[in-house]
């Protein structure tokens, strides 16, 4: 970013967002979001733009984390996610390739409810 440095607030928050990223996956109401709140509120644009960009990365993270998790679980008749679930860590280490095991498990699956889905249509 050229101009303005980030405010102080800006780098501390972006640093949790670093190392603590479900700690900003949710509402924002949580234990940060006064912060957030505030620096979307009266942070220069490159503090806003800043956090913004931080936040879509977690926020991206966690959609497709639980896509791939409904699309290998499905989802439960209240809505939850059904007991035998992934962990998040598990979904993201199968999506960027670190676990071959559960993804070839996922892409298994996928394959077979693809299949299943074409022969009942």
């Amino acid at each position: 970013m050229e101009g303005k440095e980030l405010h102080p607030v800006v780098k501390l928050m972006i640093a949790r967002m670093t190392s603590n990223p479900d700690e900003f996956s949710g509402n924002t109401t949580n234990r940060w979001g006064r912060y957030i709140d505030t620096i979307e509120k009266y942070g220069s644009d490159e503090d806003r733009e800043a956090i913004k960009a931080a936040m879509y990365t977690i926020r991206m993270d966690k959609a497709h984390s639980e896509a791939l998790g409904e699309l290998y679980n499905g989802v439960a008749s209240s809505g939850a996610a059904s007991p035998n679930t992934l962990t998040r860590n598990a979904y993201t280490a199968a999506s960027i390739g670190q676990s071959p095991t559960i993804a070839s498990q996922l892409q298994g699956y996928l394959a077979q409810q693809l299949e299943q889905w074409q022969y009942e249509a």
